[in-house]
């Protein structure tokens, strides 16, 4: 036997994660193992999940978010590596999103992470990623040199700037690769 609202909740013992009367079939087919498994807290889970799904409007949002987080994440991953690509400035993020909403990404409306910091730290992370593979294929390579050199930027701060030129896949490349206040 199985429980229709245990299977459709996907909801198990706490005590020791046990599927039974949810993936796996109860085979104990007497009146008392229907009992404790009604009187069980997999199946008071799985009540209180079908309330909440039938009475709150707001569930039903939450689980809308839920299950769309990772592909709006990766859209705005996207589009900040495309601003990055394209030498837009980074304030712009907001305004491409925006713009992305209303031409039919309706999912983009679930993205909250709006704050000055929360997107910098988004650019810092994309900053890493492309920094590490540059650095893995730097380190495949046999060849490679570094390009040094200090500039000054428009708001009068010095940085240090490195470049890596290095063959990959019998090509000359240089990249950027590292930038430090002196």
């Amino acid at each position: 036997m199985f429980c229709l609202l245990c299977r459709l909740h996907d909801t198990c013992t706490k005590r020791n994660k046990d599927y039974t009367w949810n993936t796996k079939p109860c085979v104990r087919m007497i009146t008392q193992a229907i009992q404790l498994h009604f009187n069980s807290d997999m199946h008071h889970s799985a009540i209180e999940k079908e309330h909440l799904k039938q009475i709150s409007p707001f569930q039903k949002e939450h689980e809308s978010r839920k299950q769309c987080e990772n592909e709006v994440l990766n859209k705005v991953f996207m589009s900040i590596y495309w601003l990055a690509k394209e030498e837009i400035s980074n304030t712009k993020l907001l305004s491409l999103l925006n713009l992305m909403e209303r031409a039919g990404l309706q999912n983009l409306k679930h993205f909250t992470y709006t704050g000055e910091g929360t997107q910098q730290e988004m650019f810092l992370i994309l900053g890493q990623v492309v920094k590490d593979r540059v650095t893995e294929r730097v380190n495949k390579s046999k060849f490679f040199g570094c390009l040094v050199d200090e500039v000054t930027d428009v708001s009068v701060l010095q940085q240090f700037v490195t470049f890596v030129k290095y063959v990959h896949e019998g090509k000359s490349r240089t990249e950027f690769l590292h930038t430090e206040h002196v």
